[in-house]
């Protein structure tokens, strides 16, 4: 018996209105989703083999845990959208749009950021493997380091003598509520 999740997962979405809908933990091989509207998804946990987002709208997506394994996402927008231990394995993201992005512990791994736009986006702990970032637009105004506060205050973006050093998330890629409108992460 074919269920509709079957049906779905062959089958184009593209330009598809997806705001606001739960892929939670679901696995799409080959799916268009071409121009499709996924703002404010939860897309946690889902895995993407072959898939296509040309121009696709993630901004303030939950992309927690996902993974996209040879997927194009040329011009994709991800600007405000939470992919933290997000992995990309061999995906074309040229001239994606990634301001404000919370990546941090994300893979990138022989991927293609060419032309891709990371103002203000937050890479503390991401790993940047075989990728292709010599021409990423506004890198030098994203965050890759962070001063942590000895005294348990807010961290820095610029050296405050002292403070430690940080390159990675403390808790890896296990998260506390770091945006209150998130849903609460099970524990594993």
């Amino acid at each position: 018996m074919t269920t509709r999740f079957d049906i779905a997962r062959r089958a184009s979405l593209t330009g598809a209105n997806l705001e606001r809908c739960s892929l939670k933990g679901k696995r799409f091989v080959g799916v268009h989703f071409d121009n499709a509207n996924l703002r404010a998804a939860d897309i946690s946990r889902a895995i993407f083999i072959q898939c296509s987002f040309h121009k696709t709208d993630f901004s303030r997506a939950n992309l927690y845990l996902a993974e996209f394994q040879e997927c194009d996402l040329t011009g994709a927008d991800l600007s405000m959208a939470y992919l933290k231990g997000v992995l990309f394995r061999g995906c074309m993201l040229a001239a994606s749009i990634w301001r404000r992005a919370n990546a941090k512990n994300s893979l990138f791994v022989n991927c293609d950021m060419t032309l891709a736009d990371v103002a203000f986006a937050e890479f503390l702990g991401a790993k940047f493997d075989g990728t292709t970032t010599e021409l990423m637009r506004n890198a030098s105004k994203a965050t890759y380091i962070w001063w942590s506060n000895p005294h348990g205050g807010p961290a820095s973006y610029e050296p405050v003598p002292g403070w430690p050093k940080m390159t990675e998330s403390a808790l890896g890629t296990i998260t506390f509520q770091e945006n209150a409108a998130r849903e609460k992460i099970e524990n594993e």
